[in-house]
């Protein structure tokens, strides 16, 4: 694509020595406004990624060591190729909930993290086993952009795609707590118990709800 602009600008240029076309400003920049950057991340940061991400060349080259790649590519298969953004999206999150931002810089981490985790949804298979995981990270991130709507079809769309797969259960029965929902708050929890068996985390938000007034009708 880009190849094929550039010959646009070469010979609009040779043969009228003339500015870029406009048409050619607004397609590049299009192609740009849509592309996932990487992020820089500090060596701390790629410390504490997942030992997966640790193992993907485009995670973070600076720190890189090739040492198990290929034994992550063997064990996640053709999908691993895209992690990166997943782990991406990983940073930005933790970065937005650092102390001292303003609105404005918390809410583009959370966006630039939602970028990511749904480039590496979309390029995924369906069965992929870091789906459930990707799709909770993109509610987390919405719920930090204050969107309840997008944040439970993410959690709706983790435990969808593996029913056993408890924090999206968790994450959006504590939203709905907080809002004050304490009846929908509870069928979730207990929905993911009934999936998840012994999952304390969900037995204590269950044992909570079930001590408040508002459930009991």
């Amino acid at each position: 694509m880009f190849s094929f602009l550039n010959g646009i600008i070469s010979n609009d240029c040779t043969k009228r020595s003339t500015t870029v076309p406009k048409v050619v400003v607004v397609i590049l920049g299009l192609l740009l406004a849509n592309q996932v950057a990487a992020v820089q991340m500090t060596k701390e940061e790629y410390q504490l990624l997942p030992v997966y991400c640790r193992n993907q060349s485009n995670v973070a080259g600076e720190y890189f060591r090739p040492d198990n790649e290929v034994q992550w590519r063997n064990r996640l298969g053709k999908d691993f190729q895209h992690i990166h953004h997943y782990c991406w999206g990983m940073v930005s999150l933790a970065r937005a909930y650092r102390s001292g931002q303003t609105y404005s810089e918390r809410k583009f981490r959370f966006e630039v993290a939602v970028k990511d985790f749904y480039f590496s949804i979309n390029n995924s298979t369906p069965d992929f086993v870091l789906l459930p995981e990707i799709y909770t990270k993109a509610g987390e991130a919405y719920l930090g952009l204050r969107d309840d709507r997008n944040a439970e079809k993410a959690f709706k769309s983790a435990w969808e795609a593996n029913p056993t797969y408890w924090p999206a259960y968790l994450w959006w029965a504590q939203r709905l707590m907080k809002q004050g929902k304490q009846r929908e708050a509870l069928a979730i929890a207990e929905e993911g118990l009934n999936n998840a068996p012994g999952t304390k985390p969900l037995e204590q938000i269950i044992a909570e709800l079930r001590g408040s007034d508002k459930t009991r009708k």
